[in-house]
Protein backbone atom coordinates (compact mmCIF):
# COMPACT_ATOMS: atom_id res chain seq x y z
CA UNK A 1 0.00 0.00 0.00
CA UNK A 2 0.95 3.69 -0.58
CA UNK A 3 -0.42 7.03 0.50
CA UNK A 4 -3.08 5.60 1.92
CA UNK A 5 -4.96 8.15 4.05
CA UNK A 6 -7.95 7.05 6.23
CA UNK A 7 -9.93 9.36 8.75
CA UNK A 8 -12.95 7.52 10.62
CA UNK A 9 -14.64 8.57 12.93
CA UNK A 10 -16.90 7.29 15.93
CA UNK A 11 -20.43 6.20 14.51
CA UNK A 12 -19.57 5.71 10.96
CA UNK A 13 -20.05 2.56 9.10
CA UNK A 14 -16.64 2.82 6.14
CA UNK A 15 -17.37 -0.16 3.15
CA UNK A 16 -14.05 -0.77 1.48
CA UNK A 17 -14.14 -2.12 -2.19
CA UNK A 18 -11.99 -2.93 -4.89
CA UNK A 19 -10.60 -6.38 -6.90
CA UNK A 20 -9.41 -9.16 -5.44
CA UNK A 21 -5.82 -8.55 -4.21
CA UNK A 22 -6.00 -4.40 -3.41
CA UNK A 23 -4.78 -4.32 -0.15
CA UNK A 24 -8.40 -4.56 1.41
CA UNK A 25 -7.61 -6.94 3.90
CA UNK A 26 -4.42 -5.75 4.28
CA UNK A 27 -5.35 -2.71 5.44
CA UNK A 28 -7.65 -3.68 8.25
CA UNK A 29 -4.36 -5.77 9.92
CA UNK A 30 -2.83 -2.38 9.91
CA UNK A 31 -5.50 -0.40 11.24
CA UNK A 32 -6.09 -3.51 14.02
CA UNK A 33 -2.21 -3.53 14.92
CA UNK A 34 -1.81 -7.19 13.64
CA UNK A 35 0.77 -6.18 10.45
CA UNK A 36 2.83 -2.87 10.77
CA UNK A 37 3.43 -0.73 8.14
CA UNK A 38 6.97 0.46 6.26
CA UNK A 39 6.34 4.15 7.40
CA UNK A 40 3.27 6.66 8.24
CA UNK A 41 1.09 7.06 11.61
CA UNK A 42 -2.19 5.34 12.63
CA UNK A 43 -3.66 7.22 15.49
CA UNK A 44 -6.01 4.62 17.24
CA UNK A 45 -8.51 5.02 20.32
CA UNK A 46 -6.40 7.58 21.56
CA UNK A 47 -2.75 6.12 20.66
CA UNK A 48 -1.10 7.35 18.16
CA UNK A 49 1.94 4.52 16.56
CA UNK A 50 4.38 5.85 14.15
CA UNK A 51 5.52 2.91 11.66
CA UNK A 52 7.77 0.71 11.49
CA UNK A 53 7.08 -0.16 14.77
CA UNK A 54 4.86 -3.10 16.41
CA UNK A 55 1.41 -2.14 17.94
CA UNK A 56 1.47 -5.20 19.72
CA UNK A 57 4.59 -4.26 22.02
CA UNK A 58 3.39 -0.69 22.70
CA UNK A 59 0.18 0.23 23.16
CA UNK A 60 -2.03 -3.50 22.32
CA UNK A 61 -5.31 -2.06 20.35
CA UNK A 62 -7.45 -5.03 21.41
CA UNK A 63 -10.16 -5.50 23.02
CA UNK A 64 -11.18 -1.43 22.06
CA UNK A 65 -10.33 -2.57 18.22
CA UNK A 66 -11.56 -6.17 17.55
CA UNK A 67 -10.87 -7.41 14.03
CA UNK A 68 -13.04 -10.27 12.16
CA UNK A 69 -11.13 -12.15 10.14
CA UNK A 70 -11.75 -14.04 6.78
CA UNK A 71 -10.34 -17.18 7.91
CA UNK A 72 -12.39 -16.37 11.22
CA UNK A 73 -9.23 -17.85 13.90
CA UNK A 74 -11.51 -20.10 15.78
CA UNK A 75 -9.93 -22.61 18.57
CA UNK A 76 -10.79 -25.82 17.18
CA UNK A 77 -10.35 -27.76 20.82
CA UNK A 78 -12.52 -25.53 22.36
CA UNK A 79 -16.52 -25.37 21.20
CA UNK A 80 -18.16 -22.42 19.82
CA UNK A 81 -19.54 -21.37 22.65
CA UNK A 82 -16.44 -21.37 24.61
CA UNK A 83 -14.77 -19.56 21.52
CA UNK A 84 -16.80 -16.79 22.53
CA UNK A 85 -16.67 -16.79 25.85
CA UNK A 86 -13.25 -17.08 27.33
CA UNK A 87 -12.07 -14.04 26.12
CA UNK A 88 -14.61 -12.64 27.96
CA UNK A 89 -14.35 -14.22 30.83
CA UNK A 90 -10.49 -13.21 30.99
CA UNK A 91 -11.84 -9.90 31.68
CA UNK A 92 -13.85 -10.88 33.97
CA UNK A 93 -17.20 -8.89 33.32
CA UNK A 94 -20.44 -10.73 33.32
CA UNK A 95 -22.37 -8.07 31.29
CA UNK A 96 -20.07 -9.35 28.12
CA UNK A 97 -21.16 -12.59 29.02
CA UNK A 98 -24.77 -11.74 29.34
CA UNK A 99 -24.19 -9.31 26.01
CA UNK A 100 -23.17 -12.58 24.15
CA UNK A 101 -25.80 -15.05 25.01
CA UNK A 102 -27.83 -12.36 24.03
CA UNK A 103 -26.04 -11.93 20.53
CA UNK A 104 -25.99 -16.20 20.20
CA UNK A 105 -30.16 -15.31 20.38
CA UNK A 106 -30.37 -13.00 17.71
CA UNK A 107 -28.28 -14.91 15.59
CA UNK A 108 -30.48 -18.04 16.19
CA UNK A 109 -27.38 -20.02 17.00
CA UNK A 110 -27.34 -20.66 20.79
CA UNK A 111 -28.85 -24.21 20.20
CA UNK A 112 -25.21 -25.27 18.68
CA UNK A 113 -22.72 -23.61 20.59
CA UNK A 114 -22.12 -26.90 22.11
CA UNK A 115 -20.27 -27.70 19.16
CA UNK A 116 -17.15 -27.81 17.63
CA UNK A 117 -15.97 -26.08 14.87
CA UNK A 118 -15.47 -28.47 12.66
CA UNK A 119 -19.11 -29.76 13.28
CA UNK A 120 -21.03 -26.69 11.54
CA UNK A 121 -21.26 -24.77 8.26
CA UNK A 122 -18.67 -21.94 7.28
CA UNK A 123 -21.72 -19.40 7.46
CA UNK A 124 -22.33 -20.58 11.44
CA UNK A 125 -18.54 -20.20 11.84
CA UNK A 126 -18.59 -16.88 10.95
CA UNK A 127 -21.46 -16.02 12.96
CA UNK A 128 -20.11 -17.10 16.26
CA UNK A 129 -16.98 -15.38 15.26
CA UNK A 130 -18.78 -12.05 14.76
CA UNK A 131 -20.33 -12.78 18.22
CA UNK A 132 -17.56 -13.04 19.88
CA UNK A 133 -16.41 -9.27 18.66
CA UNK A 134 -19.34 -7.78 19.33
CA UNK A 135 -19.35 -8.85 22.70
CA UNK A 136 -15.92 -7.29 23.66
CA UNK A 137 -18.11 -4.19 23.13
CA UNK A 138 -15.18 -2.47 21.15
CA UNK A 139 -14.69 1.08 20.09
CA UNK A 140 -13.65 0.06 16.17
CA UNK A 141 -15.07 -2.90 14.74
CA UNK A 142 -13.07 -3.94 11.29
CA UNK A 143 -15.16 -6.74 9.75
CA UNK A 144 -13.36 -8.71 6.77
CA UNK A 145 -15.67 -10.16 4.16
CA UNK A 146 -17.71 -11.10 6.83
CA UNK A 147 -21.54 -11.39 4.57
CA UNK A 148 -19.27 -14.16 2.67
CA UNK A 149 -20.98 -17.13 3.98
CA UNK A 150 -23.89 -15.68 5.18
CA UNK A 151 -27.49 -16.29 3.88
CA UNK A 152 -30.23 -14.08 3.18
CA UNK A 153 -31.80 -13.89 6.96
CA UNK A 154 -28.43 -13.36 8.73
CA UNK A 155 -27.47 -10.55 6.70
CA UNK A 156 -30.31 -8.76 7.24
CA UNK A 157 -29.56 -9.00 11.30
CA UNK A 158 -26.06 -8.29 10.62
CA UNK A 159 -26.84 -4.63 9.06
CA UNK A 160 -29.38 -4.22 11.77
CA UNK A 161 -26.75 -4.57 14.19
CA UNK A 162 -23.98 -2.71 12.79
CA UNK A 163 -26.81 -0.12 12.84
CA UNK A 164 -27.10 -0.20 16.45
CA UNK A 165 -23.45 -0.32 17.25
CA UNK A 166 -23.01 2.51 14.62
CA UNK A 167 -25.90 4.79 16.48
CA UNK A 168 -24.13 3.52 20.06
CA UNK A 169 -21.04 5.78 18.65
CA UNK A 170 -18.57 2.09 17.56
CA UNK A 171 -16.88 3.21 14.07
CA UNK A 172 -17.22 -0.02 12.20
CA UNK A 173 -14.72 -0.66 8.84
CA UNK A 174 -15.90 -3.38 6.34
CA UNK A 175 -14.13 -5.23 3.82
CA UNK A 176 -17.11 -6.70 1.55
CA UNK A 177 -17.76 -7.77 -2.50
CA UNK A 178 -21.25 -7.18 -2.19
CA UNK A 179 -21.91 -3.90 -3.92
CA UNK A 180 -25.38 -4.37 -2.64
CA UNK A 181 -24.45 -4.78 1.34
CA UNK A 182 -22.04 -1.71 0.62
CA UNK A 183 -24.83 0.10 -1.14
CA UNK A 184 -27.49 -0.19 2.23
CA UNK A 185 -25.29 -0.73 5.25
CA UNK A 186 -22.36 1.91 4.84
CA UNK A 187 -22.43 5.97 5.05
CA UNK A 188 -18.93 6.22 3.92
CA UNK A 189 -17.14 4.70 0.79
CA UNK A 190 -13.81 3.54 -0.16
CA UNK A 191 -12.50 2.14 -3.39
CA UNK A 192 -8.99 0.64 -2.82
CA UNK A 193 -6.81 -1.26 -5.75
CA UNK A 194 -3.27 -1.95 -6.20
CA UNK A 195 -2.63 -0.48 -2.51
CA UNK A 196 -4.08 2.83 -2.97
CA UNK A 197 -7.15 4.79 -2.41
CA UNK A 198 -8.68 5.71 -6.18
CA UNK A 199 -12.18 7.66 -4.79
CA UNK A 200 -13.65 7.68 -1.82
CA UNK A 201 -17.28 9.69 -0.46
CA UNK A 202 -20.78 9.03 0.45
CA UNK A 203 -22.24 6.48 -0.90
CA UNK A 204 -23.51 8.35 -3.80
CA UNK A 205 -20.03 7.26 -5.63
CA UNK A 206 -21.48 4.02 -5.95
CA UNK A 207 -23.69 5.83 -8.69
CA UNK A 208 -22.18 8.45 -9.55
CA UNK A 209 -18.25 7.60 -9.65
CA UNK A 210 -16.16 10.33 -10.30
CA UNK A 211 -12.68 8.07 -11.48
CA UNK A 212 -12.27 5.76 -14.33
CA UNK A 213 -11.11 3.19 -12.47
CA UNK A 214 -14.39 3.12 -10.16
CA UNK A 215 -16.37 3.40 -13.03
CA UNK A 216 -14.81 0.35 -14.78
CA UNK A 217 -14.91 -1.71 -11.47
CA UNK A 218 -18.67 -0.63 -11.01
CA UNK A 219 -19.68 -1.33 -14.75
CA UNK A 220 -17.79 -4.79 -14.37
CA UNK A 221 -19.98 -5.36 -10.93
CA UNK A 222 -23.03 -4.12 -13.06
CA UNK A 223 -22.43 -6.95 -15.69
CA UNK A 224 -22.45 -9.79 -13.17
CA UNK A 225 -26.08 -7.86 -11.42
CA UNK A 226 -23.77 -7.12 -8.24
CA UNK A 227 -25.43 -3.96 -7.78
CA UNK A 228 -28.94 -4.55 -5.79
Amino acid sequence: MSDVSLDVRPGEVVGIIGPSGAGKSTLLRVIAGIESANSGQLNLCSHLYDFPCDPLRLHKPWPKTTLVFQSLCLWPHLSLRENVLMPLRQQMDMSKIERAEEYLEMFQIEKIGSRFPNQVSGGQRQLFALCRALSLDPDLLLLDEVTASLDVEHIRTLREVITDRSKQGVAIVFVSHSLGFVRKTANVVVFLDRGEIHENGPVSILSDPKTDRLKRFLFAADELNEIE
